[in-house]
């Protein structure tokens, strides 16, 4: 089994490869998603709202709504801490220079909930320079394994 977890956390990119065939990490995110088959994919309904916006620009309406409707069968999608809005900008601040999304940062205290820095990510500068566990861990791109 990959890594020591059997939780990992699901980035946009990586679900937006899965569902469109014209996408360059199309390939590799199905052999990630075959790998990863027998774990417990989380989200957040940041992610989960970044991945239907990118699927209506770059595909169609319908395949975003087609990829909504498998929300439910993809993902737990825990609640977030009801400090997320403080934590989230903190995070944002330490990060300002680098631009990273909200989404992203979404996923930063998402795995501080669920301890665990395990990722699918086709965005490997961000989750490069994120840090997960009160800012002291890196973050372990399955996508890279």
């Amino acid at each position: 089994m990959l890594g020591s977890s059997k939780k990992i956390l699901i980035d946009t990119g990586f679900i937006v490869a899965l569902f469109n065939a014209d996408d360059e990490h199309h390939i590799d995110a199905n052999k990630t998603a075959e790998r990863i088959a027998n774990l417990k994919w989380y989200t957040t309904s940041f992610v989960v709202q970044e991945i239907f916006w990118m699927l209506s620009k770059r595909k169609s309406f319908s395949d975003a709504y087609g990829f909504l409707e498998k929300v439910p069968l993809l993902f737990i999608l825990p609640n977030l801490p009801q400090d997320w809005p403080k934590r989230i900008s903190s995070i944002l601040l330490r990060y300002r220079s680098a631009k990273i999304d909200l989404a992203d940062v979404s996923l930063v205290v998402l795995a501080d909930q669920l301890k665990t820095g395990q990722i699918v990510s086709v965005d490997r500068k961000d989750f490069s320079i994120l840090r997960w566990n009160g800012g002291k861990s890196h973050f372990h791109n399955l996508m890279d394994t």
